[in-house]
């Protein structure tokens, strides 16, 4: 009997957990991300799976997420800290799909600064043939420690 409600007890968990994991969701850490000018790679430092800039001057990152390929319109989201709001801002970028244009969202800042903050950065529309791009300023000790975009 005790087997059988261990059971079902776990067959229920995971039944909440996948209910509680948004459709077609994807993420990468922070620490996929690169200076975007070659002698910045001095300052940044990675750790747990987030970057952080090690510079006195903010300084610029940059990284491609992969995508399902289809035309539409994505969210996308930053998890970020700063010790103040403009220590963090990042924009999303997509090309068109002849790559010679693109989309692009809004500079968007850290909500507020100290710990831990989701940067919303809307949505923004991919081609088919779209190249995916995040680009965030870090000020000193700022750091990115996840994207999150749905497919």
């Amino acid at each position: 009997m005790k087997t059988v409600l261990k059971s079902l007890s776990l067959a229920a968990a995971f039944a909440l957990a996948i209910q509680a994991i948004p459709a077609n969701a994807n993420g990468l850490g922070g620490a996929s991300m690169k200076a975007t000018n070659g002698v910045d790679d001095t300052c940044s430092v990675y750790a747990y799976g987030w970057i952080a800039n090690s510079c006195t001057t903010t300084k610029s990152f940059i990284v491609a997420l992969p995508f399902s390929g289809a035309a539409g319109y994505r969210t996308f989201s930053v998890m970020a800290q700063g010790a103040a709001t403009g220590d963090v801002s990042c924009r999303i970028a997509a090309t068109t799909n002849a790559q010679n244009g693109f989309y692009s969202g809004s500079w968007v800042s850290l909500p507020a600064a100290g710990s831990p903050q989701t940067i919303d950065l809307g949505t923004l529309f991919t081609d088919t043939k779209s190249s995916l791009y995040l680009l965030c300023n870090l000020a000193q000790n700022a750091k990115v420690f996840s994207i999150q975009w749905d497919n």
